[in-house]
């Protein structure tokens, strides 16, 4: 079976970089509980430097298809999306989903 990532890029204001570094936390620990490898990047370089990159990483489809569905649950999940993603910290530049090549090692 295929890894599966999901990057998600935010640009964070630059006032709120502590709310996001608790938000950050507070949603790694909750995709963790759901199967999730939990990877926080700032990007260096090209056109979205200084962004910041959050990567779930999955087993396989299967494991991310059913993350995303047990996520939708938990009430952790609809807390935190209530305290953070309407608080203005930080805007989402991008989300992009990754399948490994399994023909590659």
């Amino acid at each position: 079976m295929a890894m599966m990532t999901q990057v998600t890029q935010w640009r964070v204001e630059p006032t709120k970089y502590l709310t996001f570094i608790e938000a950050a936390n507070a949603s790694k620990a909750i995709y963790e509980s759901h199967g999730a490898t939990v990877f926080v990047t700032n990007q260096v370089s090209g056109p979205d430097a200084g962004a910041v990159a959050v990567m779930l990483v999955f087993e396989s489809s299967a494991a991310y298809g059913a993350a995303l569905d047990s996520i939708q649950a938990d009430s952790k999940w609809t807390e935190w999306v209530g305290k953070y993603m309407t608080s203005g910290i930080a805007t989402v530049v991008s989300v992009s989903t990754f399948r490994a090549v399994p023909w590659i090692s």
